[in-house]
């Protein structure tokens, strides 16, 4: 790796840290591309992204066929899988449970 590239990784590397210290401020799904479009229900019908209506954005990343029907396994988004951007934190996430 020469100079420039190394350069260039730990310019890269500066920003995703920063992205992850601060808080995305706006809805759900809007911080890039990538996770707007696994949200979109006319792109992607069934996606394991779901915003609950106490405003907390959740993962699907099990489930299991039980005899009452269906049991999902659900985890909070604390950062976007796609960018690493900070969506929300364990404690917004618990005073909104309560």
């Amino acid at each position: 790796m020469n100079f420039e590239s190394a350069c260039l990784v730990a310019n890269l590397l500066k920003s995703v840290i920063t992205n992850m210290e601060n808080k995305y401020i706006g809805e759900f799904g809007t911080c890039c591309i990538d996770l707007q479009n696994a949200m979109d229900a006319n792109k992607i019908p069934n996606s394991f992204f779901r915003h609950e209506d106490n405003n907390v954005f959740y993962l699907t990343i099990g489930f299991v066929d039980t005899e009452y029907g269906p049991g999902f396994f659900d985890q909070a988004v604390l950062y976007c899988p796609f960018c690493g951007q900070k969506l929300q934190d364990r404690e917004e996430i618990k005073n909104k449970a309560l």
